[in-house]
């Protein structure tokens, strides 16, 4: 499938061109995603991803204790450090802090996504927390964040990130789906609602 996205002259007016397997959710919850249009993805790839085979009961929490962006961001790589899904805590810290500079991954409606790419890592990880109390994460509606997707991939593939933001948006696009993953007390809670297991 090819795909190619369209220039933007502001994050809030960020559109793409990704195809009828890609719904309008995933554009409207992750406005700003590709970060640096233009964007240009052309690669055959499958736009279903199983989040069974990127998500496990250990990349998913409902207890992120720390109150700021930084704090959240440390605490979501150190606990996948812990999982045994990152090695190189350093540089996976710097690929995502380097990206928080050029732009604020707080998008709107309480929704986080933090990001890097780097050679630290050879597929996709992610993780998925919750802050129920809410964390300033200079969110695009000034709101706080209390839901925070977290992508590390490597640099020589953008295929797998892109299918996984696409898959996440479709489960939590809606205020009520969104409620009920807030609503979720155990880490095993959020996998079985997010994976359908």
């Amino acid at each position: 499938m090819e795909l190619q996205g369209l220039k933007s002259n502001s994050r809030a007016e960020t559109s793409y061109r990704l195809g009828k397997t890609v719904s309008q959710k995933t554009v409207d919850l992750f406005p700003n995603i590709p970060t640096m249009p233009p964007f240009r993805l052309v690669e055959k790839v499958g736009w279903e991803m199983n989040l069974k085979k990127v998500l496990s009961p250990d990349t998913v929490w409902v207890d992120l204790t720390a109150d700021t962006k930084q704090g959240i961001i440390e605490e979501m790589v150190d606990r996948l450090v812990a999982a045994g899904k990152i090695k190189n805590r350093e540089a996976v810290l710097e690929a995502i802090f380097e990206r928080e500079a050029k732009m604020s991954t707080g998008m709107q409606n309480g929704v986080a996504i933090p990001h890097g790419k780097t050679d630290a890592v050879t597929a996709l990880v992610a993780a998925v927390g919750l802050n129920k109390a809410g964390v300033d994460f200079d969110s695009m509606d000034g709101e706080p964040c209390t839901i925070f997707i977290m992508t590390i991939s490597s640099l020589k593939r953008r295929g797998p990130h892109m299918q996984f933001l696409a898959e996440v948006s479709r489960l939590i696009g809606q205020a009520s789906e969104r409620e009920k993953l807030l609503a979720c007390q155990t880490h095993n809670e959020i996998h079985e609602l997010l994976t359908g297991k």
